[in-house]
């Protein structure tokens, strides 16, 4: 059984994508909006968020023209992790 988490790309109307690849995901974005403009993530460190998209099963939405668009909140963990 493989390990390695499946990631998916689904198109939806508009020109966008909803995708769980976190390669797709703009980390440095996500932390600089959660890191100064979130009440539960104010401060937090880049180390400190991106090992919380490691653990996460994200979602992105992403614009085929300019990449990642949207980051709704993540799972906490990934099925069938601790």
């Amino acid at each position: 059984m493989n390990d390695e988490p499946r990631t998916t790309d689904q198109a939806l109307a508009s020109g966008f994508e909803r995708s769980t690849d976190p390669a797709r995901l703009d980390a440095a974005l996500i932390h600089r909006r959660l890191s100064g403009d979130s009440h539960r993530a104010l401060g937090r460190s880049r180390e400190k968020q991106d090992a919380a998209i490691a653990g996460s099963l994200n979602l992105g939405l992403c614009d085929s023209a300019f990449g990642h668009a949207a980051r709704p909140r993540p799972r906490r963990h990934r099925p069938g992790s601790q």
